[in-house]
């Protein structure tokens, strides 16, 4: 599983670069922004570590209970300088909408 992770974010990071180069001389760019919901839990401080590798920023969305439950993982994602965005609190669906459909 650790295998195909990393695989994907280098595919992620190699087409983002791709995508950034100019071309025909013009100054237009693309740019690929890089999210990450559901966190923080331990396996955030891999994707810190691999984004760090590659020199890439990425936002965090957060939920609330997973920041309670690992708030030095939350630190890490702030000292390491990527972005944190609130999801939800919680996802508890029932909670959070008058109904599911």
């Amino acid at each position: 599983m650790k295998k195909i992770f990393y695989y994907a974010l280098c595919f992620i990071f190699v087409f983002s670069f791709a995508c950034n180069k100019a071309t025909n001389n013009s100054k237009m760019q693309k740019t690929i922004y890089l999210t990450f919901d559901d966190g923080p839990c331990p396996n955030t401080l891999n994707i810190i570590k691999t984004l760090n590798t590659f020199k890439v920023k990425a936002t965090f969305f957060i939920v609330g209970t997973m920041a309670e439950k690992y708030p030095d993982i939350l630190k890490e994602i702030y000292n390491n300088n990527h972005k944190i965005g609130l999801h939800s609190y919680s996802h508890i669906y029932n909670q959070i909408y008058k109904n599911k459909t």
